[in-house]
């Protein structure tokens, strides 16, 4: 670096109170922990939102259906989306084994928040990947999207093959039937 760049990256650190290693490496992997940390605070708060959200009697109409719930959310500063995204996280990631590798992966909260909106067969052939971590939001959405047409284009192969299989069952019982009758 130039002694330029170090005077600024000093002064930078003084301003904000940051009081840690100043090389690259070192803030790259200082860095890295609190992104999978961020990932980590998602689940915990879902977690407890969803313990919250169960204290709360539920209303009957679906206007007031969680009316304390979400005022309690309101309280804490969370829209209402974002707590139900990150209950949704928590319950996902608790059901699923492939979303529970790939939070541990995955490099920012927005990616895995994308994780979360995808079935578990998408997500197996994304566990597969050994680059996950390094994806982008953007870049996990494409390579999700390409692993659900890739599911599709299978799905679909393997139904022309069994109505195919179909056919040819139907055909040889029609020959069946018409050898028995010689």
């Amino acid at each position: 670096m130039t002694m330029e760049a170090n005077d600024a990256a000093h002064a930078m650190a003084v301003q904000i109170g940051y009081q840690g290693a100043m090389t690259v490496g070192a803030l790259e992997d200082e860095i890295r922990f609190y992104q999978r940390r961020t990932v980590e605070a998602i689940l915990e708060t879902g977690k407890r939102l969803l313990v919250l959200r169960e204290l709360f009697p539920k209303g009957n109409s679906q206007i007031g259906k969680n009316a304390e719930f979400e005022m309690r959310v309101e309280l804490l500063g969370f829209s209402k989306s974002t707590a139900y995204r990150f209950m949704q996280a928590a319950t996902k990631t608790a059901k699923s084994a492939n979303l529970a590798v790939l939070s541990t992966q995955v490099k920012s909260a927005s990616a895995f928040l994308e994780l979360v909106t995808h079935d578990d067969d998408v997500l197996e052939n994304l566990a597969e990947m050994d680059d996950v971590e390094k994806m982008s939001a953007s870049e996990l959405r494409t390579a999700l999207r390409e692993a659900r047409e890739e599911k599709n284009a299978v799905e679909k192969v393997l139904t022309d093959k069994n109505q195919a299989m179909d056919k040819l069952r139907a055909l040889k019982g029609m020959y069946r039937g018409l050898a028995h009758e010689d």
